[in-house]
């Protein structure tokens, strides 16, 4: 690998770790600087009117640059030009800086040569909802002006500090929301993980630390949650799997025996994992889908205030959530609740919005895995739905083949497989798919 080859790639480091830690910042302009060649380098900040939001440089004394975010902003020539054109558009203008051709003299005259800046190479490397930003590398009139071969090196660099800044923005205006969500689901006493694809362990409250931490059935092992047998855990990471990346996302219930005491049925763990919602507070930027993992040691039931945490549902939405899940038809909900058919289904909108569902059949499937059912059994360690005795909104054709009942084959004969709760939905509408991001990852160089 070549010294530029280097360069590029702490560059790569800098940008992508000050996603998380802004305090990274310093690190990727120092490594753009080294990587270009300049004197120093500047990142400049902009919210959505334009103002001037942040400003971070290398070999900038701190006083300057509380000059050019308080002052100096308002006649940079090279801002006024950078905003103005598209992202990715170098502005190679070197007589924007220089004294004597400037369009600001006051400017070039009391920052820029004080500052050693008469060569330059920038221009706007994000546009967003969330604002834009510039970014700039200086040198110093004594030296030779930049060559193509920077121009070229800032082009391989622009995605990168496109994609980290952009990502950068939106985790700031979200952090609010996502720590509203971390409390939220530290104050329900049912133990709660998020995951990534990989299992990876991304959050879990404090039930869910003291499950992983006591329970012989689960485990944590570099940084990943798995079981403690190797079945159970390709039982486990299918049913992540399935929660994250299948098309349709879904969701999965099934028990694990101690491996010990297998059966103490006291120490077997009850697991459920279901898709976290994209427009989940914990989802952020376009990042690799989510599930969520409850860990719960024999527990029949969860309370609605567990969906209302979970979910954001109101009250009456978790209420009515429970009873769909039950398979209850939108008539007889509103007729159990004594409300209008009307304010139902606005109410099944609201839910499938803020549950990620596009249809009730995935509703059914979250939920399947989320509430064990009271109106249903358990079947080979699927909670199934007893359908309810009048017409469903949404008439089933009859058992599904192979099966009694509706209930798949597999289960019928009491097998024990553990299958997604997707499969065993009295609904007969065809599931439609989830929308799936795609993972965070570098953009080829």
């Amino acid at each position: 690998m070549s010294e530029s080859d280097h360069l590029f790639d702490a560059c790569l480091d800098g940008l992508y770790g000050s996603i998380c830690d802004p305090g990274r910042i310093a690190e990727a302009l120092q490594a753009i600087r080294h990587y270009t060649n300049a004197a120093s380098s500047t990142l400049a900040s902009f919210d959505a009117e334009g103002n001037v939001a942040g400003f971070n440089a290398v070999n900038f004394p701190a006083g300057m640059q509380a000059a050019w975010m308080q002052y100096y902003a308002g006649l940079d020539p090279r801002r006024t030009i950078a905003m103005a054109q598209p992202v990715g558009h170098w502005v190679t203008d070197d007589r924007l800086i220089d004294p004597l051709h400037s369009p600001s003299r006051e400017y070039a005259n009391d920052f820029a040569v004080p500052m050693g800046m008469r060569w330059m190479r920038g221009g706007k490397v994000y546009d967003g909802k969330f604002g834009s930003a510039t970014l700039c590398v200086q040198r110093p009139g004594h030296v030779a002006t930049f060559d193509d071969d920077i121009v070229q090196r800032l082009d391989r660099l622009l995605p990168h500090v496109q994609r980290a800044f952009g990502l950068r923005l939106e985790l700031n205006a979200r952090l609010p929301a996502i720590s509203a969500a971390m409390l939220s689901l530290d104050l329900l006493d049912i133990p709660l993980c998020v995951v990534n694809g990989d299992a990876k362990l991304l959050h879990s409250n404090s039930a869910g630390e003291q499950v992983l931490q006591k329970s012989r059935c689960v485990r944590l092992r570099t940084g990943r949650i798995g079981a403690c047998s190797a079945n159970a855990d390709a039982l486990l990471r299918e049913a992540i799997r399935k929660a994250c990346t299948a098309n349709p996302r879904e969701a999965s219930a099934f028990t694990l025996r101690d491996p010990l005491q297998p059966g103490a049925a006291e120490l077997s763990l009850r697991i459920r994992v279901m898709p976290l919602p994209l427009t989940h507070p914990l989802m952020v930027g376009p990042s690799e889908p989510h599930a969520v993992i409850v860990l719960d040691h024999g527990r029949n039931a969860v309370d609605p205030v567990h969906l209302q945490a979970l979910f954001g549902l109101s009250r009456s939405e978790a209420s009515l959530a429970v009873l769909l899940a039950a398979g209850h038809p939108a008539k007889t909900c509103a007729r159990l609740r004594n409300v209008g058919i009307a304010t139902v289904r606005t109410q099944i909108a609201n839910i499938l919005a803020k549950t990620g569902s596009a249809s009730q059949i995935q509703l059914c499937a979250v939920l399947g895995a989320m509430v064990p059912l009271r109106e249903g059994g358990e079947r080979g360690g699927i909670f199934v739905p007893r359908r309810s005795t009048e017409e469903l909104d949404h008439p089933h054709p009859g058992p599904l083949p192979g099966g009694e009942g509706g209930i798949p084959a597999s289960l019928a004969r009491g097998g024990g497989q553990a299958a997604s709760a997707s499969s065993i939905c009295s609904l007969a509408e065809a599931t439609a798919s989830f929308s799936a991001s795609a993972p965070i990852a570098r953009p080829s160089a």
